[in-house]
């Protein structure tokens, strides 16, 4: 979903594995086989520490409700907060 972002917001990609300093439990898969094993990772052995999975697919490889969703959650996201 992340890339998904990536589209509506920028035309760069963003590197969120650069982050890892704050992490040693980051992943960063381009297939179901790695996500699994990924997630089992993050679940089991991994599970008290923070986890940041970066899911790489194709920008043409998503549905049209998510790249809507995406657009949605990006203009939310892009509003000035509102103190309550």
């Amino acid at each position: 979903m992340g890339k998904d972002f990536e589209v509506n917001k920028s035309s760069k990609p963003q590197n969120y594995t650069r982050y890892t300093y704050i992490t040693i439990n980051t992943f960063s898969v381009r297939c179901e086989e790695e996500l699994i094993e990924a997630i089992e990772t993050a679940t089991g052995a991994k599970k008290d520490s923070l986890c940041f999975i970066e899911v790489i697919v194709h920008k043409d490889d998503t549905s049209k409700e998510l790249l809507e969703w995406g657009s949605r959650v990006s203009a939310a996201n892009s509003r000035p907060p509102n103190p309550q």
